[in-house]
């Protein structure tokens, strides 16, 4: 990892994932890394420098926590939304996007009703919550029965890659994802395993550190 910069850690997330996910979206993320964490600052979030934390094989650590955590956060940019006098409509399901007659999105349907827009954002979540997404994207998370389970909302259940793929967008990163491994047999997590737990193969050597961060964990567990 070449310092803390877009290009450090553009080539670090890369590595980890084998290049196995799509470079132009990882390209993205870490160049628009630095100012959305700014962006959040300039509304008021707090980002202590001792609380900078590693999650992976970082040589510096990126991680930023929030003074507050998660809530700070929320609460920063419902403050926002409201300056901005900006309508907030809950407990609705988007069933598709409007295209105008260049293709370009316009505007999102729910049920009768039609509202247009210069640009529509999906932050719909994810699919953990739909077992036919999962298996039909996502197989290696779903190869492990019930011993894997689903930690997110379950209200992420794909509905922004139909309204995407039925507008006409791409899906990329087949078969790609974060699995955690976890001791806990009633399906809480655990992101750190107890010190007297041991790893062993299938000849029961003992293979792996079991204190390594868990971005790495499920990937040599798994294998």
């Amino acid at each position: 990892m070449r310092g803390d910069s877009a290009d450090g850690m553009f080539e670090y997330y890369m590595t980890l994932n084998q290049y196995r996910v799509e470079a132009s979206l990882a390209r993205r993320l870490c160049d628009e890394a630095a100012p959305g964490l700014h962006w959040l600052q300039e509304l008021g979030v707090e980002f202590p420098a001792q609380d900078l934390y590693a999650s992976g094989v970082e040589s510096i650590p990126p991680g930023h926590t929030a003074r507050g955590n998660g809530a700070a956060i929320a609460a920063a940019l419902e403050a926002e939304v409201h300056k901005r006098d900006i309508e907030v409509i809950t407990r609705t399901r988007i069933e598709q996007l409007i295209l105008d007659d260049s293709k370009r999105v316009r505007g999102i349907r729910s049920g009768s009703s039609v509202v247009k827009a210069g640009a529509v954002v999906i932050t719909t979540g994810g699919f953990g919550a739909n077992p036919y997404l999962l298996q039909q994207h996502y197989p290696d998370a779903t190869r492990h029965g019930s011993a894997a389970w689903y930690i997110g909302n379950m209200n992420c259940v794909g509905d922004g890659l139909e309204i995407a793929r039925q507008a006409g967008a791409d899906i990329v990163g087949h078969n790609r994802g974060l699995l955690l491994t976890t001791p806990n047999f009633r399906k809480v997590l655990e992101v750190f395993v107890p010190g007297w737990l041991v790893y062993v193969n299938r000849e029961g050597r003992r293979f792996v550190k079991e204190t390594a961060e868990y971005a790495v964990m499920s990937g040599v567990v798994g294998a």
